[in-house]
């Protein structure tokens, strides 16, 4: 697990390779009166990035790094509940390079 408060620099972020996590969120059919749930689904989401932090709760991860300086900025956070999970994928460790 990753220290949340953590201020991330270039070399803090070459450590977490790149990943997709494959979960599954929640749908609704927005068209209000129905009489059957036959047809509902959930969604089945791929979402890459980096995960900064996993525990039993959930993985908190970001899809966007930009650096200044050598410090990192971090953009586009998805936060995603553990149980919501299917698989997590490593797309490339070594992704700098």
């Amino acid at each position: 697990m990753v220290d949340k408060d953590k201020v991330w620099t270039f070399k803090d972020l070459k450590k977490i390779p790149l990943v997709l996590v494959t979960w599954q969120d929640i749908t609704t059919t927005h068209n209000g009166w129905f009489d059957s749930v036959e047809d509902l689904k959930v969604a089945s989401i791929k979402t890459p990035g980096w995960i900064l932090v996993e525990d039993e709760e959930c993985v908190k991860m970001i899809s966007t790094i930009g650096f200044m300086d050598n410090e990192a900025i971090l953009g586009f956070d998805t936060i995603i509940p553990t149980g919501c999970i299917k698989n997590i994928t490593v797309l490339r460790k070594h992704w700098w390079k």
